[in-house]
């Protein structure tokens, strides 16, 4: 078993990195780190470990990796100390906000002993892999056009604090740094990386909001494929997100919210539905990434060069759709 520590105990290591490593047996939880000793009680009655402060604390008690999930303001010096620490290392995305700042980590962590996976978890889902096959082969043809929405985190008034830990996001930056990560990792996967033309606008549905909670984006890229992205946070009513790619060979449509795929090319049709949720699906598949890695490895996720570009991309739509140049 590999002894293992999560820093930061918000939302989605609780409710997702939490039960993947219950689940797991790669791994054994030694620590959950949290700077704020007012929530060490309260955490505590939720994990089987000690609740510490650092992570030389963690360290203390055995663990030889963690899981970083923290506000991405800090996850880049979090993982800068981790690698002093020679720690393995499976870091929430993003991995910062500002790419000047997170730029030398993949040389940081190349002189030490960490190995590092960016924690795209949606690549783990079959449909994601299934659909990189399709685009690869060829069989839907080129160019494509993608059409990918990703609709999160509904405004709910009576969840104050909720709403307050969305505010913190947006004070550090728009939706689209946090939730449109993942759409532009759906394109750089399927080898779609460094358009040649990119246009973005955004906006705010609120006054109370410190930045854009809705921004759309189109990408276009040197073999003529395009990609539209839409990313949206905080309306009390929020779309059904989706992935869509049309070309001259067929079309695929994933649905995260219901678990499905529609495949339909010259050879193939057919609807694919997942076996447990999407997220249980990512969070196990890429835990278990996260151990082959540690083991052997064999790197089947997202690198620190991965979370790099994403950073580069996210930085680039957020200025577009401020100055529309």
């Amino acid at each position: 078993m590999i002894k293992i520590a999560i820093i930061g105990f918000g939302d989605i290591a609780q409710n997702e990195h939490l039960p993947a490593i219950q689940n797991s047996g790669d791994f054994s939880l030694v620590a959950v780190v949290d700077n704020n000793e007012s929530r060490h009680s309260e955490i505590g009655k939720l994990v089987s470990c000690p609740v510490v402060k650092t992570i030389n604390d963690a360290v203390n008690l055995g663990a030889e990796c963690v899981i970083i999930a923290t506000p991405p303001e800090i996850t880049g010096l979090l993982i800068r100390e981790a690698i002093k620490l020679n720690l393995h290392i499976l870091c929430e995305k993003p991995i910062g906000i500002k790419f000047d700042l997170v730029q030398d980590l993949p040389k940081l962590a190349a002189a030490s002993l960490s190995k590092v996976q960016v924690g795209f978890t949606n690549r783990y889902v079959p449909f994601v892999q299934e659909l990189k096959a399709l685009i690869e082969s060829g069989d839907l043809g080129t160019p494509l056009v993608f059409m990918m929405a990703a609709f999160d985190e509904p405004l709910n008034e009576a969840d104050s604090e909720h709403l307050a830990r969305m505010l913190h996001f947006l004070d550090h930056g728009p939706a689209f740094t946090h939730e449109g990560s993942h759409l532009i990792d759906y394109l750089a996967l399927c080898g779609f990386r460094d358009p040649v033309h990119v246009s973005a606008s955004g906006v705010k549905t609120d006054s109370r909001f410190p930045s854009d909670n809705f921004t759309e984006a189109t990408l276009t890229f040197n073999d003529g494929s395009i990609a539209r992205l839409e990313v949206g946070w905080l309306t009390p009513s929020l779309p059904i997100g989706h992935i869509k790619v049309i070309g001259s060979g067929g079309r695929v449509e994933i649905i995260r919210r219901e678990g499905s795929m529609l495949i339909e090319t010259k050879n193939r049709t057919e609807t694919l539905v997942l076996e447990d949720s999407w997220s249980t699906t990512a969070f196990r598949n890429q835990l278990a990434g996260f151990a082959r890695l540690i083991n052997t490895g064999q790197v089947s996720g997202a690198t620190l060069e991965d979370g790099l570009y994403n950073v580069k991309m996210t930085q680039l739509i957020e200025a577009t759709s401020r100055t529309s140049k």
